[in-house]
């Protein structure tokens, strides 16, 4: 497959990611013979700079990060879920195209260090992206893992510099954020889909976590919003 980038033709291998900007001009060329499968995603938002930029996915467009099943596996997911048409549906696009990103890093910029996180520690943190709405505990967390709870929360923070709880804390913030930097969903409903039937203790929980009040953060960081079906 060729692609325009930066007015010159680049050939893309199989198990690249590409990440176009806004108005950038995109130009793809097709082997008619090449069998390979091919998805996208278009997603917008005030936001989406930000984002990227502190994920390092900003300065190019074509990420290599290999054939993932995860990231293929996401990537179906979402094309599924625009299928749908309701409230949950657009909550779970979002998440969905945040694991992706949050993939894609870890792919093209792999830990410097020798504790590489193991296998069943990566698939805690990724069912915990993926079930903020579900208020698992730290033991149904320790049983994927087969292992007991002290053992569990020492080999966690061993590998990922915090305990599990801090973890799932400081991602629930960072989805909150994006909700309402994003979407014009209100407080309760984002609230409802982290996980807290009450929202003034969610808004309570997220001035603790960031100095502000939701409506503040909002206020600050989203001029303007876009509706869920863009998302």
């Amino acid at each position: 497959m060729q692609v325009l980038i930066d007015n010159k033709y680049t050939s893309v291998e199989a198990g690249s990611v590409l990440i176009f900007h806004p108005y950038q001009i995109r130009n793809i060329i097709y082997d008619k013979n090449n069998e390979n499968e091919r998805y996208f995603i278009y997603f917008q938002g005030p936001d989406v700079q930000r984002f990227l930029e502190q994920l390092s996915l900003w300065d190019k467009t074509v990420y290599k990060t290999g054939d993932l099943p995860q990231i293929i596996n996401l990537f179906k997911a979402v094309i599924d879920d625009f299928k749908q048409h309701d409230f949950a549906h657009d909550i779970n696009r979002l998440i969905q195209l945040l694991s992706i990103l949050q993939m894609v890093h870890s792919a093209v910029y792999p830990p410097k260090t020798a504790n590489s996180i193991p296998n069943e520690i990566s698939y805690v943190m990724e069912l915990m992206k993926t079930n903020l709405k579900t208020n698992y505990d730290v033991k149904f967390y320790a049983e994927q893992c087969y292992t007991s709870v002290p053992t569990f929360i020492r080999r966690f923070n061993q590998y990922v510099g915090v305990s599990p709880m801090k973890y799932l804390r400081d991602l629930k913030i960072e989805v909150a954020k994006a909700f309402l930097v994003n979407t014009n969903l209100s407080v309760t409903n984002i609230s409802l889909n982290l996980g807290m039937d009450n929202p003034l203790y969610f808004s309570s929980f997220f001035k603790k976590n960031t100095g502000l009040s939701p409506s503040d953060y909002r206020k600050q960081n989203a001029p303007k919003f876009i509706s869920t079906d863009d998302i």
